[in-house]
């Protein structure tokens, strides 16, 4: 019998769970949409570039100097373009279905992360509703430019045992 009133409380807690998510995703931002102000969870249009939620570098380095070093056998760019430092790592030719990209942007003089823009294969971002994201000074133009100029760099030990 406890173990029935254990699982109702799963339950509940998933159910109110799931009534907070809705409800972040229902709210509208006072700064309005397209903007970096905003602070709750805004649903944007499909278009490419809509979703720019709030300046946060999570997924980079706070600095050139610091960013992480991609894992052997991405596709990847580091290095200058468009003004900025670049950092642009991809899982998408990763077989069978790939995985996401994303792109870290670094001011050239100061080396401080200014910009970030991701890509997935679902709507990740802006409450579920965009499969890309921007934030700070990263752009299409950007994200186009590290994409062009990714290879694949050869892994250190060659694929030797």
């Amino acid at each position: 019998m406890e173990a029935r009133y254990r699982i109702a409380g799963r339950g509940i807690a998933i159910v109110a769970g799931a009534a907070a998510l809705v409800a972040a995703c229902t709210e509208r931002s006072p700064a309005g949409p397209g903007t970096d102000a905003g602070t709750t969870c805004e649903p944007v249009d499909a278009e490419r570039g809509a979703c720019r939620p709030p300046f946060g570098g999570a997924s980079c380095g706070s600095t050139w100097d610091t960013r992480g070093t991609p894992m052997c056998g991405l596709r990847v760019y580091e290095g200058p373009g468009g003004g900025y430092l670049l950092q642009y790592v991809s899982y998408n030719d990763i077989p069978p279905i790939g995985g996401p990209s994303w792109m870290c942007v670094y001011d050239s003089v100061t080396h401080a992360l200014v910009g970030v823009w991701a890509l997935d294969h679902y709507p990740r971002w802006c409450c579920g509703s965009s499969f890309d994201m921007f934030q700070g000074v990263a752009t299409d133009e950007l994200a186009n430019l590290a994409v062009s100029m990714a290879t694949h760099p050869p892994c250190p030990d060659a694929g030797e045992p």
